[in-house]
């Protein structure tokens, strides 16, 4: 069954590479990284499921003129019911039964640890720590002039663990882009995969229709 979807490895290669081409639209898009992931999350998937319905209808195609092609030397009467037996619609009721529709998974793109927390935490965690603890202390102290200095303090050091904390934020940008980009080609190449697989089992449930048709029309598969 492998060798049966191999024949359509140029064709599926096809589809996946136009899903990258209109992914890469809104990679290069000037909206900041949050949209680019919140809306990639959901339309890779979406554009994966469009492609699908594409290589089902190639799949469908091949499988149709294979069979004609098998049937040249049968009777009139045996091509004939091979039309009314409409195997492309029997394959169409197939492939929308539960058991059998194409469902990704996972159904969204899910993304790893973004760098630009790791980073910008380690820029600002110890001033941030240690701001942090000498405001908590004062709130809890009766206010006075004592402490008014430690108040102060505390919230410039406040301050300052937030600038660190931005610059590195921002710094680390084009790594996070970088690896969001490698999450999805993870997720393409996986939803390729079971994309394949649905293929191979539209391929066998076609072949097992025409066997039977073959077989009940006195017919023998060549």
């Amino acid at each position: 069954m492998e060798s049966r979807v191999n024949q359509f490895t140029i064709n599926i290669n096809n589809e996946f590479q136009k899903i990258w081409n209109n992914i890469q639209i809104h990679l290069d898009s000037d909206n900041d990284i949050h949209w680019k992931k919140t809306f990639l999350s959901s339309r890779v998937p979406k554009e994966v499921m469009l492609s699908s319905e594409i290589l089902l209808d190639t799949v469908i195609n091949a499988l149709m003129n294979e069979s004609r092609s098998q049937l040249k030397s049968a009777s009139t009467e045996v091509q004939n019911k091979f039309y009314d037996h409409d195997f492309r619609g029997k394959v169409k009721e197939w492939v929308v039964q539960v058991e059998n529709k194409l469902s990704l998974e996972p159904e969204y793109v899910k993304y790893s640890s973004d760098p630009r927390f790791a980073h910008g935490l380690l820029a600002a965690g110890g001033p941030f720590i240690t701001g942090a603890a000498i405001t908590g202390k004062v709130i809890r102290d009766i206010v006075s002039e004592k402490v008014i200095g430690a108040i102060v303090s505390g919230i410039v050091t406040l301050i300052l663990s937030a600038v660190a904390f931005k610059f590195a934020y921002d710094k680390t940008v084009p790594k996070a882009i970088s690896k969001m980009i490698e999450d999805i080609e993870a997720y393409l190449e996986s939803s390729k995969t079971q994309v394949i697989k649905w293929l191979g089992k539209v391929i066998l449930s076609f072949d097992n229709e025409f066997k039977s048709f073959c077989s009940n029309n006195g017919w023998e598969v060549q």
